[in-house]
């Protein structure tokens, strides 16, 4: 398979999981998609934010952290703080 198609593939399975994760946050959790949305427009780099390891949550993704509801209030004020130009 030559780089081009390896590439194309590996971007259609990205975006399938992006989807996936966005849809999931919706039903999950509204506000933290709102918030999420107020700061990145665009659903498929929300999805990588929350996908990322953040230091003000020990170094974890804010989509690991959500299973809890203490972790989604958190993840909710993080937002909410870079909302409001607090940076953590």
């Amino acid at each position: 398979m030559s780089l081009l198609k390896q590439t194309a593939s590996h971007y259609r399975r990205q975006s399938r999981h992006y989807a996936k994760c966005i849809e999931l946050l919706k039903f999950v959790d509204i506000k933290i998609y709102s918030l999420g949305r107020e700061i990145i427009t665009i659903d498929a780099a929300l999805a990588v934010w929350l996908s990322t390891p953040k230091r003000a949550l020990n170094g974890k993704a804010p989509l690991m952290v959500m299973k809890t509801s203490a972790g989604r209030m958190k993840v909710s004020e993080i937002l909410t703080a870079i909302v409001h130009g607090i940076l953590t």
